[in-house]
């Protein structure tokens, strides 16, 4: 592969350590959820190494395009073993 799993691992570590959060978004260029981003491998990757939440976006740049995906990105969340949340008073909240 073009990336280094060891450098990756390790970053996915600090971010995980330092309680960051992944924010998931579809490409909507695609017209559907099957490319996200980050992408599959590197939020599967995250929760391998003991990564939990993430927020979930619509990646909209219209009012027509919010919402596009969203079911499928809470799907894709839940097979991933993720948690969906959003942030308050910069405290991480559960959705569902």
């Amino acid at each position: 592969p073009y990336y280094n799993q060891e450098l990756l691992d390790t970053l996915l570590k600090k971010m995980i350590e330092k309680r960051v959060v992944f924010e998931m978004e579809p490409a909507l260029d695609r017209k559907d959820a099957q490319t996200t981003f980050p992408s599959y491998f590197l939020l599967k990757r995250y929760y391998e190494l003991g990564g939990e939440n993430v927020v979930i976006s619509s990646g909209a740049k219209t009012v027509e395009e919010l919402g596009n995906s969203l079911e499928e990105m809470y799907i894709m969340a839940k097979d991933l073993h993720l948690q969906p949340g959003y942030f308050q008073k910069r405290k991480f909240k559960k959705i569902l």
